[in-house]
């Protein structure tokens, strides 16, 4: 089993712009190779995969948009993906004319618009991001939710909208994070 600071890292930010800015900062601050994924052709995106599924001992970071292809549809088997975090909640750009009208819809039919229309869609990307990491019963890695708004008591907060099982794993707090992985990854090696 990989320890703290092995693997592969799966970082979903709500937009391929912030995952730009998130690569930037990272690739000065890390010791890891950091891969950005982009709103791009398939050649190119398997290409990048490729890249980042390499086994030559060398443990990457691939940062990506949470409403991104690579968020979906990968498959990141067996010992391809130790880490995948949602960092902030996913949201579709509230201002655009089309979400604002679905919004407006929702509302007039289920009384909470912003939840059905904007907080579960996201939520569901989110969900579907962080669980890249674990595809089978035999795989063991890291689910991380970045974002005060996954709490129970924080304003906005979307955790109703995560399954009770995930409500279940949040066990440790921002400031305990690296003693909290090291030891997950002793308890499982």
């Amino acid at each position: 089993m990989p320890r703290p600071g092995r693997g592969n890292v799966l970082l979903c930010l709500p937009s391929y712009r912030e995952a730009e800015w998130a690569v930037e900062y990272l690739r000065e601050h890390v010791s890891k190779p950091v891969l950005r994924d982009r709103s791009s052709d398939s050649a190119e995106t398997d290409a990048m995969l490729s890249r980042f599924f390499q086994d030559d001992g060398i443990h990457r970071v691939l940062v990506t948009s949470a409403r991104g292809t690579v968020t979906e549809g990968v498959d990141y088997r067996g010992h391809r993906l130790h880490c995948a975090a949602a960092v902030g909640v996913p949201y579709a750009n509230t201002a655009a004319p089309r979400m604002r009208a679905v919004t407006n819809a929702y509302d007039r039919t289920f009384a909470d618009g912003f939840e059905t229309a904007v907080q579960v869609p996201a939520v569901r990307k989110a969900r579907q991001a962080f669980g890249r990491v674990l595809r089978g019963h035999d795989e063991t890695g890291v689910r991380v939710l970045l974002d005060r708004r996954y709490l129970p008591d924080a304003p906005r907060s979307v955790n109703g909208l995560l399954g009770e099982a995930e409500r279940a794993e949040f066990r440790v707090s921002p400031d305990m994070l690296d003693l909290g992985l090291a030891q997950f990854w002793d308890s499982n090696a």
